[in-house]
């Protein structure tokens, strides 16, 4: 079986953040102990950023700009 996961950190947001790649287009944020959302390439240049009730957040045209509207809008949490 292929390894698939990757874990990229930040800390730009007060706390730290721990973004996984749990799939090829797919990744998930976590900080200590919480679910912050995820992020999903929907097509090329077009990510979908969800919450930690995987509401939608918006269609993004850089993984990176779907990263940070994640970890902004984690005001609240969804602890594990």
């Amino acid at each position: 079986m292929k390894k698939i996961a990757e874990i990229m950190q930040s800390s730009d947001s007060g706390h730290e953040v721990v973004w996984a790649r749990v799939d090829r287009d797919f990744y998930v944020a976590n900080a200590p102990g919480a679910f912050l959302g995820c992020v999903d390439r929907i097509a090329p240049g077009d990510f979908e950023a969800y919450d930690a009730r995987t509401q939608g957040i918006g269609i993004f045209p850089t993984l990176k700009a779907a990263m940070e509207a994640v970890v902004s809008g984690a005001t609240e949490v969804t602890t594990a």
